[in-house]
């Protein structure tokens, strides 16, 4: 082969890496869109099995190959870039809902057939790098083509995602990639490439244009956005596309949300504009500034806190995500002038000050939450922390982590209190109510860990219909105001350290789990064994387990199949309809990978058999290497750098671009030096961990590109050594 030869194998390799975790990337957000849910353990899932049944492939016909290296090479090619649009649009085509998969045979059969479409491109591709280290070229140089085009995969959506919507960012980078493909491949063998050039374009292009014609890329019947767009004079008044998700501002006649108002409220609502990220409601935006209109505000559980400040304009509060109007013109009908509201969503921050504009008491910041916490001097009368942190882009929570409800940020808020000020958080009372006990759980964890004196007096648990507010105090909360107030709102007090049984349950009925005797053995001495031998995961969230939303444990498991499984997607436990997909996904692995391989091995000779058996395991540990780095620096880092995109997307990136450098790189290096370098990696790898904890405390307050490149320099190290092939 010559250099030119070189240049088109190593150029095919990089691109097809590229395309593999763009794909990826950007399937997480269709499916958002698309689903309901992300699904990215899933889609992860598909690509490893890809990835395996193109190793299983290339093991049968392995001697066909090498004799027509070059056809099977450029035919790979041909099949992979025709499989991406022909996949995207089959799945598109043909409806699925994974909510009814449990008691619908259907969706099954749809589901497989899904499965096998989705994992056809990453098959393909896979197999293109696969051949790839058949050609006669040096393997470290293959491995740094290889890495290097997954890191710039990695990055590249992103950024396209600020600027274009899912679909149209694959469009342009498909188009743009197989171009480029089919350029360097005319090296080798021009009229057959350009043959096979004319054919994707073409079939890509019908595909492309039909995915826009029909409106296959369309929200699913079940998402908030498609109830409001069906009211009378629906109006999508905003749209942004962001790496976040796709913001919507919605009007329609009659587009009204309220949580948790009381039901004795006889009074008018006014028409809203709902706000939805990805389709699910995310915050409200109030045309109407007339107080008369607006009197609801005052009869949600959510206010209750602001009854205790009501009238004194000298008065702070701070507003935790309030993702819309309402709850800074809550704080303005009840007297308060001076407002600050902490926004983590740049764009919607926007939307808030643009709203806000003439209100020079108002202070809307764009910036995390946690960071607020540990820079701000200022002290406030009451923090409000938003219901709508709880509405997320998908309905299974469980899997993401939420740093704003651990044990150490908790403590964060209790010090930014006034002598006297409050904690106001408002969760859902839905069944089961898990939500609420956790949070209360972590508040106790907190207390107790930071040395609250009395701080069971200075609790108080209310709640609606559908909601409950948990107060934490600087100081004790007199009984006599609050009996008052919960009487002419009309809510229910669930714990008060003054409160008596007969006081109990007087406008709702108590939860088989959110109730008075869950709330009294968490507060007891006997809490620990309580929290163990509890249903669910009730254990306070922190730092270092930030799974805010995760409740399952076996036991969980009991009460679900002690029901109907058709109520499984519905609540809390909606995580079971991934735990099913996954389960297939490593079912498929078994049948397609394993048997085939263990097959393959049966057929070989002593000697071909251990070197066959060597090669799995080889990259098995490989495999299982980085997923076991990469996974803890991800979950890790996302309080650091502030979103779980820019975590998951920066430590992919420095992972695999480093790695592919000391991949490069390892050849000039003699391998006695290898190993002295390699046994000094699991060292590196746990001073790593000890120092994103470090990162946490010193530098949380820290600028964007500090962080970045702090990032850079943490992962560095580690990924140049795993880099050595």
């Amino acid at each position: 082969m010559n250099d030119r030869s070189h240049f088109t194998v190593y150029s095919v390799i990089f691109f097809t890496s590229f395309i593999i975790i763009s794909m990826e990337i950007l399937l997480v957000r269709i499916f958002s869109i698309k689903e309901g849910q992300s699904y990215a353990p899933l889609i992860i899932s598909l690509a490893l099995l890809g990835n395996g049944i193109s190793g299983v492939i290339l093991g049968y016909i392995r001697n066909k190959i090498e004799k027509n290296l070059l056809e099977f090479f450029i035919a790979e090619t041909f099949l992979f870039t025709l499989s991406i649009p022909l996949s995207f649009f089959l799945y598109l085509a043909v409806p699925l809902n994974t909510l009814e998969i449990i008691w619908d045979v259907k969706q099954i059969f749809l589901f497989l057939f899904h499965f096998i479409i989705l994992v056809i491109p990453f098959t393909t591709g896979s197999l293109i790098l696969a051949t790839g280290f058949l050609f006669k070229l040096k393997s470290s140089n293959i491995y740094f083509f290889n890495m290097a085009g997954s890191a710039s995969g990695a990055i590249l959506p992103l950024i396209l995602l600020h600027f274009l919507s899912p679909f149209w960012a694959l469009t342009v980078i498909y188009f743009t990639f197989i171009s480029i493909f089919f350029l360097c491949l005319l090296i080798w063998e021009k009229k057959r490439v350009f043959s096979f050039l004319l054919i994707t374009v073409f079939l890509s292009l019908i595909c492309y244009w039909l995915t826009e014609k029909l409106n296959l890329i369309s929200y699913s019947p079940y998402k908030a956005i498609s109830y409001a767009l069906n009211l009378p004079e629906a109006k999508i008044l905003l749209t942004k596309d962001t790496p976040y998700g796709k913001i919507e501002l919605v009007t329609a006649k009659g587009l009204r949300k309220v949580n948790g108002l009381s039901l004795i409220f006889t009074g008018n609502i006014p028409q809203q504009k709902l706000l939805y990220i990805d389709g699910n409601h995310c915050g409200t935006f109030l045309s109407s500034k007339d107080k008369k209109e607006l009197e609801y505000l005052k009869w949600q559980s959510c206010s209750f806190p602001f009854y205790f400040i009501e009238n004194q304009p000298e008065r702070k509060i701070l507003l935790i995500n309030p993702s819309g109007s309402e709850s800074i013109l809550r704080g303005i009908i009840f007297g308060i002038s001076n407002i600050t509201a902490i926004e983590e969503n740049k764009y919607i921050a926007s939307l808030i000050e643009r709203e806000f504009s003439n209100n020079n008491s108002i202070k809307i910041i764009n910036t995390e939450a946690r960071k607020f916490f540990k820079t701000s001097i200022d002290k406030f009368d009451l923090i409000d922390v938003s219901l709508y942190d709880s509405y997320a882009t998908s309905p299974i929570l469980s899997l993401n982590e939420n740093y704003l409800f651990t044990v150490e940020s908790l403590y964060e808020m209790y010090n930014l209190l006034s002598s006297d000020g409050i904690i106001s958080l408002t969760r859902w009372a839905i069944y089961p109510g898990i939500d609420a006990i956790k949070i209360f759980s972590s508040i106790i964890e907190m207390c107790e860990r930071y040395g609250i004196p009395e701080y069971w007096k200075k609790i108080l648990f209310i709640r609606s219909h559908n909601t409950v507010t948990l107060c934490l105090s600087k100081t004790n909360l007199p009984k006599e105001n609050i009996i008052s107030l919960t009487r002419k709102l009309g809510f229910d007090i669930l714990y008060h350290y003054t409160l008596k049984k007969e006081m109990l349950n007087q406008y709702f009925e108590e939860s088989e789990y959110l109730n008075f005797n869950t709330i009294t053995n968490i507060l007891s001495e006997k809490r620990i064994p309580y929290i163990k031998d509890f249903p669910f995961d009730i254990k306070p969230t922190t730092d270092n387990r930030p799974y805010y939303h995760n409740i399952f444990k076996i036991k969980t498991l009991k009460d679900i199949l002690s029901r109907s499984l058709q109520f499984l997607p519905f609540n809390e436990w909606g995580s079971g309809i991934l735990i099913i997909l996954v389960t297939f996904t490593l079912l498929s692995g078994f049948i397609l990978i394993l048997l085939p391989s263990l097959f393959l091995v049966s057929k070989e000779k002593a000697t071909g058999c251990i070197k066959l058996l060597k090669s799995f395991l080889y990259f098995f540990l490989i495999g299982n290497a980085y997923f076991f780095v990469e996974i803890p620096l991800i979950q890790k880092l996302i309080l650091f750098l502030g979103r779980p995109i820019y975590s998951f997307s920066i430590v992919l990136f420095s992972m695999l671009l480093f790695s592919s450098i000391g991949s490069l790189i390892s050849s000039k290096i003699k391998e006695k030096y290898q190993k002295i370098l390699l046994s000094l990696l699991p060292l590196i790898l746990l001073i790593s961990l000890f120092t994103v904890n470090y990162l946490n405390k010193i530098l949380l307050s820290a600028s964007m590109l500090s962080k970045v490149l702090i990032t850079l320099l943490l992962i560095a190290p580690q990924a140049l050594l795993m880099g050595f092939p």
